[in-house]
């Protein structure tokens, strides 16, 4: 979608309702998967967790879809605060909530943990099951959400009060306050400077931490085979 600011409301209205039935579909076949299960008596052994790659923007801030270019703030909570429903065998921990930030480096962690499997040392995941024992609080309090690889990426780095936007192509560094009343519109990091120095800070530590993660010779010594490229141009992430 070019320019959503085009379009009536009649017509934002139209592209919100399909979204909604979408998710409708969506449902309606988990609603299937899980009745299979319990009628082939798996569902009290089996493990399901429900989550999402990213949300979608749907004219909150004047803007439609996802991985848009040219946007402030690309990284709003509409795109990166994604549902995740865990469902453990027999029902553990049912009807539990917790608004904690989780990332999704903590999934396969967690699975490992609850198949009693050792996680690789070099995962960043935590378990989520930590989040329900008297380990809460060293769970983690801030997520980095990144697109592109170090000199060339947009990332954001947010905590339960912050969110700083640092465009690494640009050296443009943004930052809105998400409490008492998140306002993901207004850039305030003129008014709180030392916040965007202390979060900036902690953007370079990880790029320090990780440098071989980002490094040119790694990435180019990385292949796609065509599957991967069918697979990749079907998302709408390759030409």
């Amino acid at each position: 979608m070019d320019d959503p600011t085009s379009l009536t409301e009649a017509q934002k209205n139209l592209v919100v309702e399909l979204y909604d039935a979408s998710l409708s579909h969506i449902d309606t076949h988990l609603g299937q998967l899980i009745h299979q299960l319990k009628a082939e008596d798996l569902w009290d052994n089996t493990v399901v967790m429900i989550t999402g790659d990213h949300g979608e923007e749907l004219f909150e801030h004047g803007r439609y879809g996802h991985g848009l270019t040219g946007a402030d703030n690309p990284f709003c909570d509409s795109l990166i605060h994604i549902p995740l429903i865990l469902k453990l065998p027999y029902s553990r921990l049912a009807g539990l909530c917790n608004d904690n930030i989780v990332s999704q480096l903590d999934i396969p962690t967690t699975l490992c943990g609850i198949a009693n499997a050792l996680a690789p040392k070099n995962w960043l995941g935590k378990s989520l099951l930590t989040l329900f024992s008297e380990d809460s609080k060293q769970h983690r309090d801030e997520v980095l959400t990144q697109r592109g690889h170090h000199h060339s990426c947009i990332l954001s780095y947010r905590t339960p009060e912050w969110k700083l936007i640092f465009n690494a192509l640009e050296d443009v560094k943004r930052l809105y306050k998400l409490k008492p009343i998140a306002n993901e519109d207004s850039d305030v990091g003129n008014e709180y400077p030392h916040v965007v120095t202390e979060l900036y800070e902690k953007i370079q530590s990880h790029f320090n931490t990780y440098s071989h993660a980002y490094s040119e010779r790694r990435m180019a010594n990385i292949e796609i085979d065509e599957e991967m490229k069918k697979q990749l141009r079907g998302l709408g992430y390759l030409e």
